[in-house]
């Protein structure tokens, strides 16, 4: 793993343990195993650094999006295999989110307008890409007619209660495995 990627990690560490507000250069040097020094040699500040940061997920979820939906097999297919990688996703960083969700206001204060920006901009991205996967599950009539982009806005919102839930210690138990739950909730909604 190169360098920037483990100041990045250190950083996932350090904000879980001591939350956004109060990480330290000094902090995540020590979890990095490096010289406070090099730290600077890969970001400028601590901006620089939560950008990153917020990159990298970014980046996961949209190769996550970008490999679930070339899944072979129709539209179904494809939003059962980005479901299944979506719960994953929030599984295996669910402590970092937890921490993030709750000092949402230390985060934003972190980030430029100009990067909040790039991130909503490229999480919708993400929502199109989902949406025109969608249309096609319209189009084989597996999925009631809708606006595609309200669609794939539903499916996110499902798999974003599930991972509330987890984020939020509501459940204690993984959520990897609840792809088939948000599925039947999507296609056929909660009702009998």
């Amino acid at each position: 793993m190169p360098k920037s990627g483990i100041i990045i990690e250190a950083l996932k560490k350090v904000i879980i343990e001591k939350g956004v507000k109060n990480i330290t250069s000094e902090a995540i040097a020590k979890k990095a195993g490096m010289a406070k020094g090099t730290l600077y040699l890969y970001f400028k500040t601590k901006e620089d650094m939560i950008s990153t940061l917020v990159e990298s997920f970014l980046k996961e979820g949209e190769e996550l999006v970008g490999s679930s939906l070339r899944t072979k097999g129709g539209a179904i297919a494809k939003l059962r295999a980005f479901v299944e990688a979506d719960l994953s996703f929030y599984e295996k960083n669910h402590k970092i989110f937890r921490t993030l969700g709750m000092e949402n206001s230390a985060m934003g204060n972190l980030l430029s307008k100009a990067k909040k920006k790039m991130i909503l901009k490229r999480y919708f991205k993400i929502v199109e890409a989902i949406g025109r996967t969608v249309k096609e599950g319209i189009a084989e009539n597996k999925i009631e007619k809708m606006p595609p982009i309200e669609g794939a806005v539903l499916l996110m919102q499902i798999i974003h209660a599930y991972a509330g839930m987890r984020i939020h210690e509501i459940s204690k138990c993984s959520i990897a495995g609840n792809t088939d739950k948000v599925l039947k909730i999507f296609l056929n909604g909660v009702g009998v």
